[in-house]
């Protein structure tokens, strides 16, 4: 009886160890861009923090770049495909894969143990965009936004390289105790009409750095009128951040009878000399 159990354990051991060395670790690096659009205008940042996952057909999950993907039982690789996500309005609850950059695939993937994937994406071709050029602030003027309403604070372009982002220039927004209220908008109306079908996804991205938390929204008109339609907050960050906001629930229904500008507010805090926020690289993403 004891030679039957130990001969079923033996059994049992070597069955696990094969069933183990069919386990093999995908590797995901970090996306690269390539710029393939005038969206892009040669200003393109990414902040891709996601890769979910599909292989040969089945969906594995989504994880954080850089990724480790375990895959057991796998013979053979004929079809991956690498979507690229993003933490949607900068929040880590609500992470999408992003629908304007492409799918990284790969077909007949070779693999012994592990692999290691270095994915690619650009914009799909189906996608359009506003602001590109006037919202990366490096061409003549003041770039894309001016004061509206309220507004007190300052609103220029900076070329201190200590403030820029990228290129030779970025907008700057100062606020002290007299120029305590921020409220900016853009220069230029959207208009939708150039696009054969109506868009169901519209994002705005933008990179920022600010020493205070801010809102943004849209102003719609139409006809004669004007609606302020509140969209959301961005909390302040020491550090340069790219950030995708989602406008689509709250531009898609009045696209057939408006037009829209995009705004910023924000308020002094009292807890430095001066206040700050930093822009670059601002525009709506749209297909």
């Amino acid at each position: 009886m004891n030679k039957i159990l130990f001969a079923i354990i033996i059994i049992l051991i070597c069955s696990c160890e094969k069933e183990a060395e069919k386990a093999i670790i995908l590797n995901i690096e970090p996306f690269s861009f390539i710029d393939n659009s005038t969206c892009s205008n040669n200003t393109e940042s990414i902040n891709i923090t996601d890769s979910w996952v599909t292989v040969n057909g089945n969906f594995m999950g989504a994880f954080e770049i850089p990724s480790s993907v375990p895959l057991i039982g796998l013979n053979e690789i004929t079809n991956l495909r690498i979507s690229p996500g993003i933490k949607e309005n900068g929040i880590s609850a609500t992470r999408i894969i992003y629908p304007f950059y492409e799918i990284f695939e790969q077909f007949d993937t070779d693999f012994d143990e592990n692999i290691t994937i270095y994915p690619t994406t650009k914009f799909n071709e189906t996608v359009n965009c506003k602001f590109s050029t006037t919202g990366s602030f490096e061409g003549l003027g003041d770039g894309l936004l001016v004061g509206a309403k309220n507004n007190t604070s300052v609103i220029s372009n900076t070329t201190n390289p200590n403030e820029v982002f990228q290129g030779e220039k970025s907008c700057k927004i100062s606020l002290n105790s007299f120029s305590n209220i921020l409220y900016a908008s853009s220069k230029e109306f959207s208009f939708f009409d150039d696009f054969p079908i109506l868009p169901s996804n519209v994002f705005l991205e933008l990179n920022f750095k600010s020493s205070i938390s801010f809102e943004y929204g849209l102003i719609n008109y139409i006809l004669n009128d004007s609606i302020e339609v509140e969209c959301g907050g961005i909390n302040k960050s020491d550090e340069w951040k790219k950030i995708y906001l989602n406008l689509s629930e709250k531009i898609v229904p009045y696209m057939n009878s408006s037009v829209f500008k995009i705004y910023f507010k924000g308020d002094f805090s009292g807890e430095n000399f001066e206040d700050y926020i930093l822009l670059d690289n601002i525009k709506v993403i749209y297909q």
